[in-house]
């Protein structure tokens, strides 16, 4: 597997630079191994441990009725990392071929390629390309659908990767964007860590649910003689039993987002 298309290089100057050298280098494989310990494929645990709910609201979303239907042809994983979502998009009977973005190619083609592989990832649909999130390598209307799967949180310039995706997705398509909001209620604990985070090598930004639909409004908002228009599918982990009322009054009430936003999707009509 080679990387079919390159974007331009990252200028070191830039906060991004810091995080794409963490995997070029091969620092965060060796991060991910001490983390996870000898019993388990490393990006796995890491995934369980921080992302939990993230690999079943992908799966809601692939069968979604309505929602899976318009995920089809020509496909972009923004932010693929490890590859797992690329792999799950893949084996959608729609898809064509499924294009894997980062920003290291060292990660994409030795982990993510590990990962999608262990994933069932169906290799004939994938493609390979690096670059910058915000000057994206590709053509206007190139894609039929992109997801940008939790990984808002981590751009600097979240506001510039929006639109980009947008502008490489046709009209009709879809852009998908996968986030898990921090409750209003522990913003400032959710911030302290977020900033914590990013004086290593990592990017964090904090969103509330508020917050988060601002920017998506901001994006979709006709630049270019393209608009965009969004809805949002909350996931819910639980569909019976008292977990599942407390989520349903929480949500009538609209006390979710200030005591324990769920994960949500929002589905962005390119016009």
């Amino acid at each position: 597997m080679e990387v079919a298309v390159r974007g331009k290089p990252l200028d070191p100057s830039r906060r991004e630079f810091v995080e794409m050298d963490y995997y070029q280098s091969g620092k965060a494989d060796a991060g991910a191994r001490v983390f996870a310990g000898p019993d388990a494929q490393p990006w796995e645990r890491v995934l369980e441990h921080h992302e939990p709910l993230v690999p079943p609201a992908m799966r809601w979303l692939l069968s979604h009725p309505a929602l899976a239907s318009r995920i089809r042809g020509k496909v972009i994983d923004l932010g693929a990392g490890t590859c797992w979502t690329t792999a799950l998009l893949s084996q959608h009977p729609l898809v064509d071929q499924v294009w894997a973005f980062d920003m290291s190619e060292r990660f994409l083609l030795t982990t993510g390629r590990d990962m999608f592989l262990r994933w069932k990832g169906v290799e004939q649909k994938l493609r390979i390309a690096i670059g910058d999130f915000n000057a994206l390598p590709f053509g206007e209307g190139e894609f039929d659908s992109a997801f940008l799967i939790a990984c808002l949180h981590h751009s600097v310039t979240p506001f510039l990767t929006l639109t980009e995706a947008l502008r490489c997705v046709k009209r009709g398509g879809r852009v998908f964007v996968l986030e898990h909001p921090t409750a209003t209620l522990s913003v400032r604990k959710g911030r302290a860590m977020a900033l914590e985070l990013s004086r290593g090598a990592a990017t964090e930004v904090c969103y509330t649910a508020g917050e988060l639909e601002y920017l998506l409004q901001r994006a979709c908002l006709p630049l270019n003689g393209k608009s965009a228009t969004f809805r949002r599918y909350p996931v819910d982990t639980h569909t019976r039993g008292w977990r599942w009322l407390v989520r349903r009054g929480l949500r009538h009430t609209g006390l979710e987002a200030v005591l324990r936003p769920t994960v949500f999707i929002y589905e962005i009509e390119v016009q």
